[in-house]
């Protein structure tokens, strides 16, 4: 569990799956984030279960006042592209991603959550953090500069059938 001013960062539990599909089913979030919509509530349930419940890198973004899930936000491994650049390959690092839900948007919850994980990481020992998005994410641009991530590389994507450009920043913890 991470702590911010408004915020706590804790695992996913049982009963947090609404407020999970609620973001994951938003198609603003679903096409800046990556992937596609569910094809019903039970497949988004699956996808819950095997990937946010018990995952120690997927923390659900609760506001401290009403244990709320607002959103998530990940530090999972890096992400192919980044894995084999040159400069990393030695490292050891996280990817950054984040969702957070259309209601709480532009409150910097997304920018004072990813600020912790990305301490929390630094103190343990990651020498980089990296996050990306998708060309035209202006909101994820924001808040990877307030972070203070700088221009890593480019790269296109495609999941889903669906195929992006990719801005990769990073950070690395001096």
């Amino acid at each position: 569990m991470i702590e911010t001013e408004r915020l706590i960062l804790r695992p996913f539990r049982e009963a947090d799956f609404p407020a999970w599909y609620a973001v994951f089913s938003d198609p603003e979030i679903i096409r800046t984030y990556g992937g596609g919509l569910y094809k019903d509530k039970a497949e988004a349930r699956d996808k819950f279960c095997a990937h946010a419940l018990g995952n120690e890198k997927k923390y659900a973004i609760t506001l401290k006042e009403n244990d709320r899930v607002i959103g998530e936000i990940n530090a999972a491994d890096p992400n192919p592209w980044v894995k084999v650049q040159p400069s990393l390959l030695d490292k050891r690092g996280v990817s950054l991603s984040f969702a957070v839900l259309p209601a709480f948007q532009g409150k910097g919850y997304a920018t004072e959550a990813a600020k912790a994980v990305m301490d929390f990481c630094f103190a343990r020992g990651d020498e980089y953090v990296n996050a990306g998005f998708f060309r035209g994410n202006g909101s994820s641009e924001a808040v990877q500069k307030k972070l203070g991530l700088a221009f890593f590389g480019e790269h296109t994507y495609t999941r889903g059938g669906v195929t992006v450009d990719v801005v990769e920043n990073i950070r690395w913890n001096t």
